[in-house]
């Protein structure tokens, strides 16, 4: 039995020398850019506000809440998170005002009105969430909830809840970018070979333009957070395919009916 396992085993160890071999040789030190900002954090404990990010809660029917209503979300329905940065003069600027927090949810509000006829009605943008980011910054209670209460106006029947739309935000740097799963896609959306259609890519697209866009006149760009460097990069270009992606900890965690059991011989 040993020796059966350790044939089993071998084609494995050898692929783990191969990778840590190439990891070894091929890894790089932090690319030889400024970014920005680039903070004290390596050196300072000191907490560093650079901006506020927004985290867009979702509701969606459950089997475990009857499946005909919105109440306090019993499982993980979804959360997509956007960072912004508030510029003033063309410099960083930290201190937020009431003005930045409702030009960001004018914008957002505009999106989601975009993008409700592709959102399947079993699915609602409950509220926005308002959290300080930054190095040493802890994750803390919001510090601004706004309610939305926009529901999906697709019809037809919904693809698995963790199937998701997804929009990557790309920066300068390589390596270096952001992605947002969007949820509640409809079947009518994806074409017989399961790829996502064409005229849905182009308006979901056109519809984060016009938003990202919209910040960016606003002074309050759309950016990525590099945690491990703790700085900002700004976005040079996002991208929408096709392809339908996963996000596993969306999918329902209650069986809409008894499972199937059968022998396994």
């Amino acid at each position: 039995m040993a020796d059966a396992l350790w044939t089993e085993w071998d084609p494995y160890v050898g692929f783990l020398d191969n990778w840590f071999q190439f990891w070894n040789t091929q890894k790089v030190s932090a690319p030889g850019v400024t970014m920005e900002p680039v903070t004290g954090a390596a050196v300072s404990p000191t907490a560093t506000v650079l901006g506020y990010r927004v985290a867009v809660m979702f509701k969606r029917y459950t089997i475990t809440n009857g499946g005909t209503s919105w109440p306090a979300p019993d499982e993980d329905a979804a959360m997509v998170n956007i960072h912004f940065a508030n510029y003033t003069g063309g410099a960083l600027d930290a201190t937020w005002t009431t003005g930045d927090f409702t030009s960001c949810e004018t914008n957002l509000l505009a999106m989601f009105n975009s993008l409700k006829a592709d959102l399947m009605p079993r699915h609602l943008i409950d509220s926005l969430r308002w959290y300080s980011y930054g190095p040493g910054v802890a994750s803390g209670p919001p510090t601004r909830i706004t309610p939305v209460g926009i529901a999906g106006t697709a019809s037809g029947s919904c693809l698995p809840y963790q199937c998701a739309t997804v929009l990557s935000l790309f920066t300068g740097l390589p390596r270096r970018r952001g992605r947002i799963y969007w949820p509640g896609l409809p079947v009518a959306g994806v074409t017989t070979d399961g790829q996502l259609i064409a005229a849905y890519v182009s308006t979901f697209a056109t519809a984060w333009q016009t938003f990202l866009s919209a910040q960016h006149t606003a002074q309050i760009p759309v950016i990525v957070y590099d945690r491990v460097h703790g700085a900002i990069q700004s976005l040079t270009a996002g991208k929408v395919d096709s392809i339908v992606d996963i996000q596993r900890r969306r999918r329902p965690i209650v069986n809409a009916r008894p499972p199937t059991t059968f022998p396994a011989s």
